[in-house]
């Protein structure tokens, strides 16, 4: 068996290209996809959330809650800055 792989020139021109997001709405993360992301369990996020140390979650229906990920970005930035001023 014999891998292919993607010439140099064809990675380079694809990491060049960024996606227009000026126009797309907010991509809107999970209950699972958030604790896997910042790897804690569904009991920990509910806890943080309570205690303001993570975003509160939208209402996208009557039991299913999301994030945008803009609110995960910016939480994300906040834990950087955070560390970084230690």
């Amino acid at each position: 068996m014999t891998q292919t792989h993607a010439a140099p020139e064809a990675i380079m021109a694809h990491e060049d290209k960024k996606p227009e997001t000026a126009n797309q709405p907010d991509r809107i993360y999970s209950t699972a996809e958030i604790c896997e992301l910042i790897g804690c369990n569904r009991v920990t996020l509910w806890r943080m959330c309570r205690d303001n140390r993570f975003p509160k979650p939208l209402e996208i229906t009557g039991n299913k809650r999301g994030w945008p990920r803009s609110d995960y970005d910016r939480w994300l930035a906040d834990q950087i800055a955070k560390r970084d001023a230690r």
